[in-house]
């Protein structure tokens, strides 16, 4: 989890607080949420109004809230629903305040089908793993030869519940798609065990940072036999997904990538508000973009 930095009083600065504020909607990753909160108040003397959603918070006042708390930009950070979360969306864009990233490129990332049928069709340069629109584009890909990880399609999710199986053939499809309903359903042709090793890049502005991260257990959330390092991605990489970035009008993203079994990159997710696990300048990094983007304008 990014962690906040320590700053002493030397550091505050003497100038008056901002009149309009930072305004985030959050019922995941709190913990972050609250270290952005934090530093905004302290270091850069922006108030930072934060609303965590639970499920009597009544949308319909969004708007209206964020009027009210004259807001300069808006952080949302929402766990996927897809009943409750497009009535959000609505009431954000209808506030006409900016924020963090484009709301298209929020409502799409909740949803790993789209996001890929998105990538697919638009951004072509990007490679990604072969993936089935439905359960009898899946059966004929097992019929060839095929594997198929099945995953969740709603996005923002628990870890632990974001992997549902590997099938092999119909009958573990058939098994594993028992258990969720269909439409939670995507399911992504499944390159062997160097899915275990994850590369993650995150974006805050013109900052890059990253991650390699092994994983014992792609199912399960964390194991005491992990392991994740930072490493400095190639160059050419880093071109190609600041161009995903840019057409998806994001300004705060995380990719990740694997090398399969050819020795080629492939993206397996987009990700619009990363948690940033593991990388300590996060929080710092993200309320001077705030700041010098929204504020010192």
């Amino acid at each position: 989890m990014a962690s906040d930095h320590i700053i002493s009083k030397e550091k505050v600065p003497s100038f008056p607080r901002f009149a309009k504020k930072v305004v985030c909607f959050a019922n995941r990753d709190q913990e972050l949420m609250r270290n952005i909160k934090n530093q905004l108040e302290f270091q850069y003397r922006v108030d930072c109004i934060t609303y965590f959603l639970e499920k009597s918070f009544p949308e319909s006042l969004l708007a209206t809230k964020i009027w009210n708390q004259d807001a300069a930009i808006i952080l949302p950070k929402l766990t996927t629903d897809h009943q409750r979360n497009p009535r959000i969306y609505t009431a954000i864009e209808a506030a006409g305040v900016p924020t963090i990233n484009s709301v298209f490129s929020i409502r799409l990332c909740e949803n790993r089908k789209l996001t890929f049928m998105y990538l697919h069709k638009n951004l072509p340069f990007v490679k990604i793993p072969e993936f089935y629109i439905s359960l009898k584009d899946a059966k004929h890909a097992l019929r060839r030869g095929k594997k198929i990880i099945v995953k969740r399609n709603s996005h923002h999710v628990s870890h632990n519940l974001r992997c549902l199986g590997i099938a092999e053939d119909i009958r573990d499809l058939t098994r594993i798609a028992d258990t969720v309903p269909k439409d939670e359903m995507f399911l992504q042709n499944y390159l062997g065990p160097c899915m275990n090793t994850i590369y993650k890049v995150y974006f805050i502005g013109t900052a890059v940072m990253a991650l390699k991260c092994v994983k014992e257990d792609v199912f399960a959330e964390r194991n005491i036999t992990d392991f994740q390092e930072r490493y400095q991605p190639p160059l050419s990489l880093l071109q190609g997904f600041r161009q995903i970035g840019q057409h998806l009008k994001m300004n705060v993203f995380g990719l990740d990538y694997l090398i399969g079994p050819d020795g080629l990159m492939y993206l397996i997710d987009v990700n619009d508000f990363p948690s940033f696990r593991g990388i300590e300048e996060a929080v710092h990094l993200l309320c001077e973009f705030i700041f010098e983007h929204y504020f010192m304008i």
